[in-house]
């Protein structure tokens, strides 16, 4: 019922966010009314009409990070970080913050980012982080400060590490579902949240120079675009790389090899071949591409991207018109952003 605003309205005018937060901080309640309770919280989390009164209920906002987060239980974890990354989205996040930004709540989730074997769960803590570094400085502070980002580095070891015990068939499309069905950990759905998060820190500037600096981090990333993974990893741990301020750009900038294999992903990324997830991430790719060679004076690199993104003119313009008439929306605003970067450099035509 939460689900629905209107259902969700008349369950809020009715005491539910009095009742929910007792059920759930009662520590005699069952793991599996507390994962029904937080998820309630959660639908009701996604309406921006309710996300107010859901910020001025302390026990409420107790409930769930005491509370649902600190449960073992893998579903009562995914509900809480589902309620909170849908309230740190919203307009009254800096309370959530206030109350996030303790050191409990801090190593419960560094701990769930080192030791969980859950998908699931990674999948959900990522998103949380993630919510986090896009709420403002004091939400990636609260990252910095807590060790939090080193931590995201552990998944990305696993996933290393699983495909070197059972290789993964490196696929040229994106969208492969068959990819999804993979019972190892990190899951691919799980790898693309790690990389959700670290790119949501990388846009702050406090979170780049850390990584920046995070020389493991760079080797992940530069095994992961090297490696046999599926291009949808591949391609993003290219972009991340790409949009270090130090090292990593260095590198590139020094090694031919590198830009070559950058140039070899934009290659094999036939965007209106396939669907919107292999299109979104061929554009971040493209983006990090026009990143790194505005860090780089070498020209034969420059020409090199320059004719290689000449070729997908047409998925350009198609990709921006698409955004202006607000039938996309990420996918969209990534390619305008290409095309502004690229009009700074070259003239379009046609």
């Amino acid at each position: 019922m939460a689900a629905v605003q209107e259902h969700a309205t008349v369950m809020a005018d009715n005491l539910i966010l009095d009742i929910l937060p007792e059920l759930i901080l009662d520590p005699d309640s069952p793991d599996r009314l507390v994962e029904i309770s937080a998820g309630i919280l959660g639908n009701m989390a996604c309406h921006a009409t309710l996300q107010r009164r859901l910020s001025e209920h302390p026990q409420l906002q107790q409930s769930v990070l005491q509370g649902a987060l600190m449960r073992d239980d893998a579903g009562c974890i995914c509900e809480a970080c589902r309620v909170l990354s849908a309230v740190l989205a919203g307009s009254h996040a800096e309370r959530w913050l206030k109350m996030a930004n303790t050191a409990s709540t801090a190593s419960r989730v560094a701990w769930l980012l080192e030791a969980t074997q859950n998908s699931d769960v990674l999948t959900r803590v990522c998103e949380f982080v993630a919510a986090m570094a896009s709420a403002g400085s004091s939400g990636a502070q609260l990252l910095f400060s807590n060790g939090i980002l080193s931590k995201l580095s552990i998944p990305l070891e696993d996933y290393v590490r699983s495909a070197q015990l059972r290789p993964i068939e490196q696929s040229t499309d994106w969208d492969d579902e068959g990819a999804n069905a993979d019972d190892s950990f990190p899951s691919l759905p799980a790898m693309e949240a790690v990389l959700d998060a670290l790119e949501a820190v990388s846009e702050d500037e406090c979170g780049l120079a850390a990584m920046s600096t995070d020389e493991a981090l760079q080797q992940l990333l530069a095994q992961l675009m090297d490696g046999q993974f599926r291009l949808l990893v591949r391609g993003r741990a290219a972009v991340l790389l790409a949009s270090l301020k130090s090292g990593s750009v260095d590198l590139f900038a020094e090694d031919d090899a590198a830009m070559t294999r950058l140039i070899q992903l934009l290659l094999e990324a036939p965007m209106s071949e396939h669907g919107p997830v292999f299109q979104d991430a061929a554009w971040t790719l493209i983006a990090g591409a026009l990143r790194m060679l505005q860090s780089t004076d070498a020209v034969s690199d420059r020409q090199k991207v320059l004719n290689v993104l000449r070729g997908k003119d047409k998925d350009i313009k198609a990709a921006a018109r698409d955004c202006e008439e607000g039938k996309d929306n990420r996918r969209g605003k990534r390619a305008l952003l290409v095309v502004r970067m690229l009009n700074a450099m070259i003239s379009l035509k046609g």
